[in-house]
This record gives C-alpha cells, sequence and structure tokens, in this order.
C-alpha cells in the first residue's frame, strides 16, 4: 500500500493565475468589435444601441457600412429597372454584387485587424456622411 502521507506540492496562487491567450480581446473591446462587425451586416444596429455615438471606432465603420448599404441598394435598384430592357447588364451587374461582397468582407477583415480604414472606391462615401 502507498504511502498517502506524501504531502502534496502547495499551489500559489500568484502564479496559478491562467496565462493570458496572445490575441485575447477585453469585454468592452470585444463589444466593440461585434458592433463594428453588426456595423457591415445592418448598419442600424450600432445606430440604435448608441454604440455608433459613444465610440469613434464604431462610428467609422457604421459610417463605411452605410456607405455600403447606399451602394448596394443604388445597383439593386439598377438591376431591376434595366432587366427586361438591356440584357446584356445583367453581367456587369451581377459583377458589381459580386465586388460589393468582397467589399463587405475587407471591412469585416479591417475590424477584425482594428483598423480605421476606407474601403476602396466607397469609402469616400462613408467619410461624406454625417452619423
Amino acid at each position: 500500500m502507498e504511502d498517502q502521507s506524501k504531502e502534496q506540492p502547495k499551489i500559489d496562487a500568484k502564479t496559478d493565475a491562467k496565462p493570458a491567450v496572445h490575441g485575447s480581446r477585453t469585454s468592452p473591446e470585444r463589444h466593440r468589435m461585434i458592433f463594428a462587425v453588426l456595423a457591415y451586416v445592418l448598419f442600424l444596429i450600432p445606430l440604435i444601441s448608441g454604440d455608433a455615438k459613444k465610440d469613434e471606432f464604431v462610428k467609422y465603420h457604421t459610417k463605411q457600412g452605410f456607405a455600403l448599404f447606399i451602394v448596394s441598394l443604388a445597383i439593386q435598384i439598377l438591376e431591376r429597372a434595366l432587366f427586361w430592357q438591356f440584357v446584356f447588364w445583367m453581367p456587369i451587374l451581377e459583377l458589381l454584387n459580386l465586388a460589393l461582397l468582397v467589399l463587405f468582407i475587407l471591412g469585416i477583415v479591417n475590424v477584425a485587424n482594428n483598423k480605421k480604414e476606407p474601403l476602396p472606391v466607397i469609402g469616400p462615401i462613408g467619410d461624406w456622411l454625417k452619423i
């Protein structure tokens, strides 16, 4: 039978702390990142919650998301208006829709990298908007 009287090593509370994970974010930073990403999905969410007014980072990406929405809406209107008259416009409009998807992904990548960079081509529209 083993001797159970062996003493277990004591764990020091100071050294028992979990190591910080590289790239982990604090709760307020995660909150701001979530709302900045939501600005691209549906720009109204940060506006309604008030986060666009509280945080410049969220406000910037809300403006970029709103610009993306405006351009997307304009392309959809053109697509509906030109469908029956000029069928040859359809491939061009579909390429524009694909470009919007790329801009959407680029905006989310900017948020993930904690950057305030304007979206290519439509970024100046976001800078012009007053939110």
